[in-house]
């Protein structure tokens, strides 16, 4: 539900928040390694401490409204455009909820369309497919090999050598980011776009098609609406 405009700076404050927990977790077993050798405190604390930002994390999670995404692909239109108005501030009829309500079901359309019939095995072919490159990049092959050698490169790369090591990688990473297509501004939806899983034409009149029905279906209720208020009016009178 992230607007496109602070989409990037949110995803900067996830990643923050994910580099200084680990840093935190990182301290905090060494400390008890060196204050506290040979007991069993030395590995019960660290494995506890977890549990107290995930109980914070439990709670909350009962005052987050569920997710538009999720609503429409369960069929739960009118109150995936409830949550969609409280989180942007706006009204359920503001033409902007509506737009972004329609880019989503035209997404969740074409998803359901190209996986229908398919077996689990087409399923996963297509959703490879649709997955960004840089996600399977930075999440699984990167993640994954940084914690493999990680222990290796301490032991010998030592005098810091291991963080100029480090510097280089992102240095590179960051000189591969510029061959990738911008996506400041642009939403979830139309990255579908951008990485080729669908053109441009295709997804536009699936949007255009999801904006006439909810206005006919608003017609519609207000329609209704003011035949009941009439009815109400005759009655009085």
């Amino acid at each position: 539900m992230t607007p496109r405009e602070v989409r990037g700076r949110i995803t900067g404050l996830f990643q923050i928040t994910v580099a200084i927990g680990v840093a935190i977790s990182y301290w905090i077993t060494y400390g008890f390694q060196v204050h506290f050798p040979g007991t069993t405190i030395q590995w019960r604390f660290p494995i506890a401490f977890q549990l107290i930002p995930s109980f914070v994390m439990l709670v909350l999670l009962f005052f987050i409204v569920e997710s538009p995404r999720w609503l429409i692909y369960k069929g739960r239109d009118e109150e995936a455009i409830v949550n969609m108005a409280w989180a942007r501030k706006r009204s359920v009829t503001d033409s902007r909820v509506q737009e972004e309500i329609a880019e989503i079901t035209a997404a969740i359309k074409e998803e359901q369309e190209a996986t229908s019939g398919a077996s689990i095995k087409e399923v996963w072919a297509i959703k490879l497919r649709q997955t960004s490159p840089r996600k399977l990049t930075r999440a699984h092959i990167g993640s994954f090999c940084i914690t493999k050698i990680t222990p290796t490169l301490v032991n010998n790369l030592p005098n810091g050598r291991l963080f100029f090591l480090f510097a280089a990688i992102n240095v590179l990473g960051a000189a591969f980011g510029f061959w990738l297509p911008e996506t400041a501004g642009v939403s979830i939806e139309d990255m579908d776009v951008l990485f080729g899983m669908v053109t441009r034409e295709e997804r536009d009149r699936y949007i255009a098609a999801e904006l006439e029905k909810r206005q006919a279906q608003m017609q519609s209720v207000d329609t209704e609406g003011m035949a009941e208020k009439g009815e109400v009016r005759h009655i009085e009178f």
